[in-house]
């Protein structure tokens, strides 16, 4: 499903037709065909095919035709890795993810079950900063471990997109390089992750967007009838894309709150840990990346790679967005944050309106 527009994309829109592709909630509506059809991989918006996609549910079905009624081909488990070779919109619900993808080999997976990726593996670095970098896993998944000797014990699984401060390289003595994770989630704590499973950025990467905009300039929409952000420069709107918002759950309300706030204080990676472990939508994710908090309570916007569904309220209060919606955010809003840089709290942010 197309989640991601920008500014080429949303010139010659009348003010009308904006309005109301803003109110479908579905971002796609502006190129999908009208019937269920394949996208060859040129044409198919926001995503590069082939890639691979890992599946983020505990079991997915794989089915004979995009349909949830079609003949179920085959479960498949949490972690496994498939190659998809197309993108296909079906006509039936859920309304606001109606994007399966084509699996090689056969059958049709829902994308709310599938993380696409493209997978690398990234040369070692010699020596990293003393202050440390963010670094991305840009693997399905990469196990972390304790230590660097031999039988170390697990510690966390490090997801693809998900993005870690990495303070040291090490060598074990079989000669592969570990970088060093620094996790204040819980600590700080220290684990280990395979140096070639990592990208640590550069400060280009990190570099601000349309720095020439003025900060009083830029500012943010979250619409959550229409489960959409708006970006703005100007009052013209510049990146457009679906999020899921905070839900109400069977104990608590955890709807995204109503009102005015900035993104003044930033974090590339953030480990969210649920403070009571025994409730039912209990949480424990390291490496959450590119978090804008808006309110001391710790609403945010950041990626997700959990769960690839948005266009429905599903957070407990945070705004998901997918990730390269969320790097994106976190590099044009105000404050920008350096390279080497943890954390970033600055007087003033770009203003986001939630409504």
């Amino acid at each position: 499903m197309r989640s991601l527009l920008f500014r080429a994309d949303l010139d010659g829109l009348s003010r009308r037709d904006f309005l109301k592709l803003t109110g479908f909630g579905l971002l796609s509506l502006l190129y999908l065909p009208k019937s269920n059809s394949a996208l060859p991989a040129a044409s198919y918006p926001g995503l590069d095919l082939p890639c691979q996609g890992r599946v983020l549910v505990s079991l997915a079905s794989s089915f004979e035709s995009p349909s949830f009624t079609a003949r179920v081909i085959q479960d498949i488990k949490k972690d496994t890795v498939y190659n998809i070779i197309s993108a296909t919109i079906s006509q039936e619900d859920p309304a606001h993810n109606r994007t399966w993808y084509q699996l090689e080999g056969g059958g049709y997976v829902h994308s709310a079950n599938l993380q696409p990726m493209q997978i690398r593996l990234n040369p070692v670095e010699d020596a990293v900063p003393a202050k440390g970098l963010p670094g991305e896993v840009t693997v399905p998944f990469t196990d972390a471990v304790w230590n660097t000797q031999p039988g170390a014990l697990f510690a966390y699984r490090l997801y693809y997109g998900a993005v870690f401060w990495i303070d040291r390289i090490m060598k074990d003595e079989k000669g592969h390089a570990w970088y060093r994770v620094v996790d204040e989630g819980q600590g700080p704590i220290y684990y280990y992750a395979r140096a070639e499973h990592l990208h640590l950025f550069t400060a280009d990467e990190l570099s601000p967007v349309s720095p020439e905009i003025p900060a009083s300039a830029k500012r943010i929409d979250v619409r959550l009838k229409e489960q959409v952000v708006i970006a703005y420069e100007n009052n013209i709107p510049v990146m457009m894309t679906q999020a899921a918002t905070g839900a109400k759950f069977r104990q608590k309300d955890l709807s995204t709150p109503i009102g005015r706030y900035f993104t003044n204080y930033k974090f590339p990676s953030v480990h969210m840990i649920h403070p009571d472990r025994l409730e039912e939508n209990a949480y424990d994710l390291p490496g959450v990346p590119w978090v804008s908090f808006l309110t001391t309570t710790g609403v945010a916007f950041h990626g997700t790679y959990w769960h690839n569904d948005y266009g429905m309220p599903r957070s407990h209060g945070c705004i998901n967005l997918n990730l390269s919606a969320a790097r994106w955010l976190y590099r044009w809003s105000i404050p920008t944050v350096p390279q080497q840089e943890r954390t970033w709290l600055a007087s003033t942010g770009t203003i986001v309106d939630v409504f």
